[in-house]
């Protein structure tokens, strides 16, 4: 059913221009990074920035897509610690960028920063969410059988009660690879899987 997603895009729309929200999430994830020398963020200037534009500082750095010609250590070490962000946005924050757009991320070759931009879009998770995501990934990283990976699954939307068994089965496969790949192989290598 696409009306939900619809409606979710409308709303969001409106929220991305909404730059006294968006410069309160841009403070809210200082506090949050404040003491995490892997990431920057732009500073909030208050005296320039109205309901209708939102001013931060220069913050010099290249598209995140730089980070592919670079050595393989560094592409590694951008990976984990983008992954290492969603995780901790996901289960400590509790508060998530939710626009996976690309350019809301660049990179300072120099330092080896990640810079963050783009907080429109940002969302506060509710503790359900949270609970049935931390559901999830217990079960499958624990191998739990298909029972206990099923029931966070139709909580999150991924299955549903009614779903014909050749398509849960075909999902439950899906899930249980991603999270064995991803977490009991030393090096994942995306680009030939």
């Amino acid at each position: 059913e696409l009306e939900p997603f619809l409606a979710e895009a409308r709303a969001q729309l409106h929220e991305e221009a909404d730059y006294v929200k968006e410069a309160a999430h841009l403070r809210t994830f200082h506090s949050l990074l404040n003491d995490d020398p892997r990431f920057a963020l732009p500073a909030y200037i208050p005296e320039l920035s109205s309901p209708r534009v939102l001013a931060m500082d220069f913050i010099a750095s290249d598209d995140i897509e730089t980070v592919e010609s670079a050595p393989q250590k560094v592409r590694d070490r951008v990976a984990l610690e983008m992954i290492e962000l969603t995780l901790k946005e996901m289960f400590s924050f509790r508060v998530m960028q939710t626009d996976p757009n690309f350019a809301n991320y660049r990179f300072q070759s120099d330092t080896g920063r990640i810079v963050l931009l783009d907080f429109g879009a940002t969302r506060a998770l509710p503790d359900q969410i949270v609970s049935d995501y931390s559901e999830l990934f217990r079960a499958a990283l624990f191998d739990a059988d298909d029972a206990e990976l099923i029931k966070p699954a139709i909580a999150l939307g991924l299955l549903t009660e009614d779903l014909d068994d050749k398509y849960r089965a075909a999902i439950m496969a899906m899930l249980r690879l991603v999270f064995t790949e991803t977490t009991r192989t030393p090096q994942f290598d995306f680009a030939t899987s």
